[in-house]
């Protein structure tokens, strides 16, 4: 399982990657990502940093870019993501990032970084849930650009539970 502050970390090397989205280890750092958040999501066991920790695992990735993978942070006060549909859909998130650094459109890679850079800090900071405001505001101009049913069945799972 992870925790809000690892969803920070998320967004933020959501960020980085939109930063600078030809950086070749994007893939890797998505990559890492997917398999945080997939071993995690169906484990009952809680480690501080699993995000940091993955990312920092990468091999020469640019500590002055990158500075906060390589701090552990410890928290007093912090909570549990267990809702596996959240889970769902920042592995769905990744997937779909990695596939278009692989298909090589930019605009597409900018877009979408961009579309999903805050998401993670919106669950964080809104009890695991995504508000309406994030679906209207940052998926809906995704979607009329790059397609209709980005994210169309993870919403809806979402709204169903």
């Amino acid at each position: 399982m992870i925790c809000n502050y690892d969803l920070y970390d998320i967004s933020e090397a959501f960020i980085i990657i939109r930063q600078d989205i030809l950086k070749c280890q994007n893939i890797e750092v998505v990559e890492k990502m997917i398999q945080v958040l997939s071993d995690t999501m169906n484990s009952n066991e809680f480690s501080f940093n699993s995000v940091r920790d993955s990312l920092a695992s990468i091999n020469n990735l640019n500590r002055e870019v990158w500075y906060y993978v390589f701090h552990k942070n410890f928290y007093v006060h912090f909570s549990i993501l267990k809702n596996k549909k959240i889970y769902q859909i920042l592995i769905s998130i990744c997937e779909l990032l990695k596939a278009a650094f692989l298909e090589g459109n930019q605009e597409k890679i900018y877009d979408l970084v961009d579309c999903v850079h805050c998401l993670p800090n919106i669950i964080a900071e809104n009890n695991f849930t995504i508000t309406k405001s994030y679906w209207k505001s940052h998926v809906l101009c995704y979607r009329e650009k790059w397609g209709k049913n980005f994210l169309k069945k993870e919403q809806k799972a979402l709204k169903n539970q």
